[in-house]
């Protein structure tokens, strides 16, 4: 589930969202949904090695 959308021009309720994902053991990831030059880069993830495919993601360890 989309914890974190970048966009400063709304109010994303990202805090909402992540408890929601929490509570009902939901995958939490980072928006890349970008719409203006400004918003690229504003959301990701990190971990702790190079993912190749979804399979590898959905098995990953990560933070947001």
């Amino acid at each position: 589930m989309e914890i974190y959308n970048g966009n400063p021009r709304h109010d994303s309720q990202n805090y909402t969202a992540e408890i929601y994902a929490g509570q009902n053991g939901l995958l939490k990831l980072s928006g890349s949904d970008c719409h203006h030059s400004v918003d690229v880069g504003r959301g990701g993830i990190a971990v702790n090695k190079r993912v190749s495919s979804t399979r590898e993601l959905i098995a990953e360890q990560f933070y947001c």
